[in-house]
């Protein structure tokens, strides 16, 4: 999973704390393609990953129809590729807003609240 164990110093003029410091060993989910950090990821196979690689994965991994002619089903916008989606051909606009509305978001707040394993961290 993409989580990293970082430090957040603050520079806050009190003495240091150390490990006590609750900013010294801070949790952080990164996506686990382009390894940004986000504020929520979707669930792609065993992989987090933020919006704009979880669009590019789907799309990569859906069905394409390519036509000369044709008009979305959806929309009914011309689109020479179009991707089906319970056996409508639609554009890639409307594959991309259905994937976004059906699919669940985890936030990185969940993804690091679950996260145990601060071993990875060097001070």
């Amino acid at each position: 999973m993409g989580v990293r164990i970082e430090g957040h110093c603050c520079c806050c003029d009190l003495p240091c704390r150390g490990a006590a410091c609750s900013l010294r060993h801070v949790p952080v989910a990164y996506c686990d393609k382009c390894g940004d950090e986000a504020e929520e990821f979707y669930e792609f196979g065993s992989d987090l990953l933020c919006e704009e690689c979880f669009v590019e994965a789907s799309l990569e991994k859906a069905e394409k129809v390519e036509d000369s002619e044709g008009c979305c089903e959806w929309c009914d916008e011309e689109s020479k590729v179009r991707y089906l989606v319970d056996g409508d051909k639609v554009c890639r606009e409307c594959f991309v807003e259905n994937l976004l509305d059906s699919s669940d978001l985890v936030s990185a707040d969940k993804i690091v609240e679950n996260y145990d394993d601060y071993d990875d961290y060097d001070d």
